[in-house]
């Protein structure tokens, strides 16, 4: 198996460069881990969708309309994108509509993949386990920051990379070998490099910073989200 590295998506069909491989979706900042809080806080599943007007048209049926706009939740929505929203009894048994600037734009673009995978760092040992299990080759593709390089989506990518090639014989390719051996230099000095990103600053100036931290613990939830036709559900 070979592992390929994407930074940051372009708005573009990805059918032949996703098609017959494992797709594996990150968004550290926030949406990837608010994802996979809330599905292992009894979500039943979540829609991802890439603009507002798409969730908002489930207004008024009995889903959870959730995500942001420009960081933060908008009026109209029952929830945002802090991981902490979804660790209660909410979401339990909820279907969950979910829009987010950068998330659910790489989530829906990544539609072709034979087997498409939410990461994290929350659930990265079983999101590498579960991608390597496919016998496919494999893409981690970075949500970035607005169409640009995404420092926490790039280590996260590093992390898993390292699972993948100490643990599943997988091949990097130079971005998957440059990450592998940064990250645990990163992760020595307790992400402080991490807490300096351009997304990081920015949830600092909104008021939530909390959610850096949050989304800076390592594999709290042995779970795998995984989209099937349009559709996020955990593996069973």
């Amino acid at each position: 198996m070979n592992l390929t590295i994407l930074f940051y998506p372009e708005e573009r069909d990805y059918t032949d460069l996703f098609q017959g491989k494992t797709v594996i979706v990150l968004d550290i900042l926030r949406a990837t881990t608010s994802i996979c809080t809330a599905m292992a806080h009894g979500a039943k599943e979540i829609i991802p969708v890439r603009k507002l007007e798409e969730a908002l048209a489930h207004k008024g049926s009995n889903v959870i309309i959730a995500g942001e706009d420009n960081g933060l939740k908008p009026d109209s929505f029952d929830l945002g994108n802090s991981p902490s929203e979804y660790r209660n009894d909410r979401v339990k048994d909820k279907t969950i509509v979910f829009r987010t600037r950068n998330g659910t734009q790489a989530i829906v673009l990544s539609s072709p993949a034979d087997h498409l995978l939410i990461g994290a760092f929350v659930n990265s040992k079983a999101c590498a386990q579960k991608a390597a299990s496919f016998h496919k080759d494999i893409v981690i593709f970075c949500s970035g920051t607005r169409g640009d390089f995404s420092l926490e989506d790039s280590a996260a990518a590093g992390y898993l990379a390292l699972i993948l090639s100490s643990e599943y014989n997988v091949k990097l390719d130079d971005a998957g070998l440059l990450l592998a051996n940064t990250f645990q230099h990163i992760q020595q000095n307790s992400f402080s490099l991490l807490k300096q990103s351009r997304s990081s600053r920015r949830l600092k100036d909104i008021d939530k910073w909390d959610d850096v931290s949050d989304c800076l613990q390592i594999d709290t939830y042995p779970i795998v989200p995984i989209v099937h036709q349009g559709i996020i559900s955990l593996d069973s």
